[in-house]
């Protein structure tokens, strides 16, 4: 029995928040100078509040007898001035003024007199489905029985078909609220409509042209991009809002209509689309609600062989008639379960009318859906499941339907697939539409070899490359397809990324080779990509050699060029000898007016300072000459109250190198690498001086003194410096201080910010301190480094606890055990047997975790790859033979027609 609902409950809740906290001391006020007639004139508002739509004396008996009359009537104006906003009001008696389309319920007596209209309306105009959401609910042209209630919804019952409205059902999988869902208005500029309808219609004009004489006659519809396109166009065609009728089955229903029900699927996964097109409303069966029920009876963990199971217990036509139907409700109420009944539906025997370019067009939606994360309504952890799920999912369909047909997948799908796969996934479904000869245009292309370069993968991106190249028509427009920009970038993306493995360096010549193989010229964009690469290795006489050639081939270095160049010359062992190289980039960001070029210059002078100080007066000198450097490129404005804090930080001036007006605002690691040499200095003469200057900066960035400072703010690396030396002076009370003004900033603490705090605790021997960094790291999520691990394995070392070496040990990677520094911190623990028992025992587990970590990561794969196994419907009957053994009667006998079949065919319908 359905329970009792307030009717305008939504107003009368409503009413209580905007008015009563000013007008209830007026109430209360007044409530004792009541009288009759105030009585009386409160009986007539009642009367007018009826019959204009309100409850008063369902909702107020209660309250009247505590707050008063007046209270009520203040209760009855709310409302009804509410109402006059959210309905158009009963009878005339509220005017209109704006907001949404009321979807009332009706009472039972009426539903049978809307059917008749209806039926009587149908057999006038038969084609008319699609009308104004201003109309009245629509009921099936069907022979009704009896209403039912189903879930606080009022449907229809039929006699036809299998017991729908079993005891077991799980309510909640219709989603059918007792009262129609509110549609709030949409506001869609006309003109921007107009500007994108015309758009899509000249490109599919351009592709008929040209794209679809490629072909077959007749199968338009089989190619992607044409569907595309043209529920694009149904989309952005309508004038106002529409709803859609799906209660025909599929043999009577004309295509446009499951075209118009995809666009209106579109619309909820592309932005876009939704902020240009006017929404359609689709109007499905009440029967898909118990339908849903029944597939997936067996709740979340429902497995695609009960779906199945469940779906070969429908009748032959129901499944054959209605499947479209349910798959479109399925995409629209619960995508996460679509992909369980797509397997169904694909798997033999099924449907005989299985139309294929739904389901590609039900892939294309539910990719796009997950790219997009467009479904806000569904549990995070069943649609991570059912994403991870769908790479797999589609390959297998893909492999068993869709692979024949080289264009029936549009480019949006095959560019969403390349999105969701890791780099397993997308090799696996670009080798198998590579054998299939599927259609992926120019630009899907491209991405598929961006794809790949950012995995590392530059073999398959090559291959992404050449396929491009092979489709031009002679020499000439291959070279010119070679040397557009998008192409160039793909082929500077796959060679810098061919370096994510340095060991992989000397693939960049094969790389370079093959790339002048398919007609691309070198232009600054790739020599600055190999002369990167060269850096990165170490091989500084190759990217020097590169550089000195670019005159020669009619090329100029670019501030990319330098800034490569010079922050490799500052990595090098010894960065002093490229100095006048860098005097040069100093006069070349001069000239450019580059901040960044400049800012790179001032790391390498800062580089060299550390690498040279031997003693106080050194750094001091260095410093100074760094100040200088500064200087003579960037504003002092966002540094002057710190230099006013410390008298020792007395700036010299520009010496007439640059004046205010020209000079560079500086780039925030130019402020970090100043305020890490303003820590230095101070620390050099006063130790207690760092703490003011801390709550300089502190007071800087509470009042937003300079944009490029509160930036610079923003980014731990600032607050790490003074972590690192109030750690290191054993100031640990002002360490967590800073921990919780960098929190309070916006720069949340880092793995760096608990290594620093915790190599101090373990320098101070205060063991547990160190542990609960160690815990309070973990607990917020933050996965401890090599580093973090290496401190640790010091820490105990030197406090003599072999056992939590051994327990470190595990998770130190090899290049790291054979650290000389490391290896030296062991060799002060006295007990040296203990030690290499407890680093054998740790290798032990290590290669033990190693191997397991392997075969679950095997297992996990082939579970996740493994085609769903579907159970056989029919079981062969056990006989005994004559002789007393058992014998197995065939399911078919020899020479005898099967009982079912499978058919994948695609019904054309005129558009």
């Amino acid at each position: 029995m359905r329970s009792v609902s307030l009717r305008n409950a939504r107003s009368t809740a409503s009413a209580t928040s905007p008015f009563l906290p000013f007008l209830a001391p007026r109430a209360f006020a007044e409530v004792q100078l009541h009288t009759q007639q105030d009585e009386r004139s409160h009986i007539e508002q009642k009367k007018k509040s009826r019959s204009a739509g309100g409850n008063v004396s369902a909702w107020n008996g209660k309250e009247r007898a505590a707050l008063g009359a007046r209270y009520a009537d203040i209760f009855s104006f709310a409302r009804q001035q509410l109402r006059s906003y959210s309905t158009k009001g009963s009878g005339g008696a509220l005017p209109q003024t704006g907001g949404r389309v009321p979807r009332r319920r009706f009472e039972r007596n009426q539903k049978f007199k809307v059917e008749q209209a209806e039926n009587k309306e149908k057999s006038a105009n038969p084609h008319r489905v699609i009308h104004q959401v201003a109309s009245v609910r629509a009921i099936p042209g069907r022979t009704i029985r009896k209403m039912v209630s189903v879930w606080g919804r009022v449907v229809p019952w039929r006699t036809q078909g299998f017991e729908r409205f079993s005891t077991h059902l799980q309510p909640g999988l219709g989603v059918h609220s007792r009262r129609p869902a509110r549609r709030n208005p949409v506001f869609i500029s006309d003109g921007r409509r107009h500007r994108r309808l015309k758009l899509i219609r000249k490109s599919l004009h351009a592709y008929r042209c040209y794209g679809l004489p490629k072909v077959r006659k007749g199968s338009k519809m089989m190619d992607g991009r044409y569907r595309s396109l043209y529920r694009r166009i149904h989309a952005l065609s309508a004038p106002k809002v529409r709803t859609l009728s799906l209660y025909e089955p599929l043999d009577t229903l004309p295509g446009k209509y499951i075209t118009t029900a995809f666009a209106a699927l579109d619309r909820k996964v592309y932005a876009r689309l939704s902020r240009r097109a006017h929404p359609i409303y689709l109007r499905h069966l009440p029967d898909c609600a118990s339908w849903t029920a029944s597939l997936f009876s067996s709740g979340a963990a429902t497995e695609p062989d009960q779906v199945w199971r469940h779906w070969n217990t429908f009748d032959e036509e129901i499944k054959e008639r209605y499947w479209p139907h349910l798959l479109i409700y399925l995409l629209e109420k619960f995508p996460h379960r679509a992909q369980h009944f797509l397997q169904a539906l694909t798997h033999r025997p099924s449907v005989e009318s299985l139309d294929l370019c739904i389901i590609a067009d039900a892939f294309e939606n539910l990719a796009r859906g997950y790219v997009n994360r467009s479904w806000k309504s569904v549990a995070k952890e069943r649609l991570q499941e059912s994403k991870d799920q769908f790479i797999p999912t589609f390959y297998h369909i893909f492999r068993e339907h869709l692979a024949p047909y080289q264009r029936i997948c549009s480019q949006d799908l095959i560019f969403c697939v390349a999105e969701l796969a890791s780099l397993e996934d997308l090799r696996r479904m670009f080798e198998l539409m590579k054998e299939s000869d599927t259609h992926i245009g120019h630009d899907v292309l491209l991405h598929y070899t961006n794809k790949f370069a950012k995995f590392g993968d530059f073999e398959k991106a090559l291959s992404c490359l050449e396929n491009i190249v092979k489709g031009a028509a002679n020499n000439e427009a291959r070279v010119q397809l070679a040397n557009e920009q998008k192409f160039r970038w793909s082929c500077a993306l796959t060679l810098h990324r061919s370096m994510m493995n340095k060991d992989a360096y000397h693939e960049t010549t094969g790389i370079v080779a093959t790339l002048v193989g398919y007609g691309v010229k070198l232009d600054i964009l790739l020599y600055n990509v190999i002369m990167h690469n060269a850096m990165k290795a170490g091989d500084v006489d190759t990217a020097f050699k590169v550089y000195n050639t670019l005159d020669e081939n009619g090329l100029k270095p670019d501030k990319v060029t330098f800034s490569t160049m010079l922050y490799g010359c500052t990595m090098t062992a010894d960065p002093v000898k490229f100095n006048d190289f860098a005097d040069y980039c100093a006069e070349t960001a001069k000239e450019m007016k580059d901040p960044w070029l400049a800012a790179d210059y001032l790391y390498y002078q800062y580089v060299r300072l550390h690498r040279e100080s031997r003693n106080t007066e050194t750094t001091l000198g260095r410093s100074q000459q760094i100040l200088q450097t500064y200087l003579q490129f960037f504003s002092p404005r966002p540094l002057e109250p710190v230099w006013a804090v410390n008298a020792a930080s007395s700036r010299a001036g520009p010496n007439g190198i640059l004046t205010e007006s020209t000079f560079m605002d500086p780039p925030p690691m130019a402020l970090y690498i100043m305020l890490q040499l303003e820590i230095l200095k101070v620390s050099s003469i006063d130790k207690e001086q760092v703490w003011t200057l801390y709550e300089k900066f502190l007071e800087l960035v509470i009042t937003n003194h300079d944009p490029i400072l509160s930036k610079l703010a923003k980014d731990s690396i600032i607050w790490n410096a003074f972590l690192l030396f109030f750690c290191r002076v054993q100031h640990f009370e002002r360490a967590s201080q800073v921990i919780r003004d960098m929190s309070a900033s916006g720069a949340q603490p880092n793995v760096y910010t608990w290594n620093i705090l915790m190599q101090g605790f373990f320098k101070n021997q205060q063991m547990q301190a160190a542990e609960r960094v160690y815990e309070i790291m973990r607990s917020r999520g933050i996965e401890p480094d090599q580093f973090t691990y290496e401190v640790m394995l010091r820490g105990y070392a030197r406090a003599q606890h072999v056992r939590r070496v051994g327990e470190i040990m595990e998770h130190v990677n090899e290049e790291e055990r054979l650290d000389p520094k490391l290896l030296q911190d062991l060799a002060r623990v006295h007990d040296q047997r203990r030690v290499l028992h407890e680093l054998e025992k740790a290798r032990v587990r290590r290669e033990q975790k190693k191997e397991k970590a392997a075969k679950a990561k095997e297992e996990r794969k082939k579970l996740r790859w493994a085609p769903p196994e579907f159970a056989p419907l029919i079981k062969p009957k056990e006989v005994v033979d004559g002789e007393g053994g058992l014998n197995l009667k065939p399911l078919i006998d020899p020479g005898s027609r099967p009982g079912f079949r499978f058919v994948s065919v695609f019904k054309s319908r005129a558009i």
